[in-house]
């Protein structure tokens, strides 16, 4: 099962079948989406990638849709070959595609609900 995207979930939700023995481990930092909802719900895995819970939308601080692969975030809905044209041209950016990056990509799209990469293309 991949990953499609990354949420936020809030401190105070309201929840009640998370399905996680500990649910307040999915509020401390963002956690990977395995499935979006309809609704704006979804079902997440914790940091640490040892449980899943579902939270209802109401409970959903922010997310984004992405393609996440072999440690890249890139944009939502991209087929196998723009995939590793997107993986290429971020290894061949200078500095490359280190850990913190990814985080910086996260970080931002979660800010704007929508995947955004422009920290990546930025005027070096």
């Amino acid at each position: 099962m991949d990953a499609v995207g990354y949420a936020l979930i809030k401190s105070d939700f309201t929840t009640k079948n998370t399905g996680a023995l500990d649910p307040k481990s999915f509020t401390k930092q963002p956690v990977r989406v395995m499935d979006f909802a309809k609704d704006g719900g979804v079902l997440v895995m914790n940091p640490e990638g040892t449980a899943i819970a579902m939270f209802d939308a109401e409970d959903v601080r922010c997310s984004f849709k992405a393609t996440i692969s072999s440690g890249y975030v890139m944009p939502p809905d991209l087929e196998i070959t723009e995939q590793f044209l997107y993986m290429s041209r971020c290894m061949s950016r200078k500095g490359g595609y280190p850990s913190i990056l990814r985080n910086m990509v996260v970080t931002a799209s979660l800010h704007k609900n929508v995947f955004n990469d422009s920290v990546l293309w930025q005027k070096q």
